[in-house]
């Protein structure tokens, strides 16, 4: 979300430019005879006004789609093309382009991380969240005797060398036996089990 309406003609120059760094984001799905597969696609991608839902199926048998509405730019893509990281990368860019063009602003970094909340906790994002999933399970079914596990997606971008867009994630799954534990008790668990898990 910006803090002036989007010029739609400015970032139908952005996304072509951005489709340029990412060509893999041109791609089609099809059927093979055993499996699916991408192939790329020679067709032009036009930024479109928000007319639906989030998570609504995308037209034209496109794999992403990038709409506007008034200040915020709407980034959709199909799992079968990339993963949160591959989106994430391509949605920076695209913004980091749309404001060179305005305001020639060079900077890629457009989106900066980090909470509060976590760092109370010395957690990362994703140990905090995942402590208080736990926890609000725990809180409904806390007669339950089997351990709550909740499946982490984990960017493989970090522990090998590549920049690619496409999916590149594994999974791991965190499990925690709740028994009307404090949120503090849950967090130190979750972070050994990470660091366990992801070693």
């Amino acid at each position: 979300t910006l803090l002036e309406p989007v010029k739609v003609d400015i970032l139908n120059k952005a996304l072509d430019e951005t489709l340029e760094e990412y060509p893999i984001f041109k791609s089609s799905l099809k059927k093979g005879i055993f499996w699916y597969y991408l192939e790329e696609v020679n067709k032009n991608y036009e930024v479109k006004m928000e007319d639906k839902s989030p998570c609504s199926k995308i037209s034209n048998n496109n794999l992403f789609e990038v709409s506007v509405y008034k200040n915020r730019i709407n980034l959709e893509v199909d799992h079968a093309l990339t993963d949160g990281t591959g989106t994430l990368t391509f949605l920076k860019s695209l913004v980091a382009n749309y404001l060179n063009s305005l305001y020639n602003i060079k900077n890629n970094e457009v989106i900066n991380e980090g909470s509060i909340k976590a760092k109370e906790f010395d957690l990362t994002i994703t140990e905090y969240l995942t402590s208080v999933l736990i926890k609000s399970i725990g809180e409904v079914k806390n007669k339950s005797k089997k351990p709550i596990v909740i499946t982490i997606p984990v960017n493989l971008r970090k522990y090998y060398p590549t920049y690619t867009v496409r999916n590149f994630f594994s999974v791991v799954n965190i499990d925690y036996l709740y028994n009307n534990d404090t949120f503090r008790d849950i967090a130190k668990s979750v972070k050994n089990k990470f660091k366990e898990k992801l070693d």
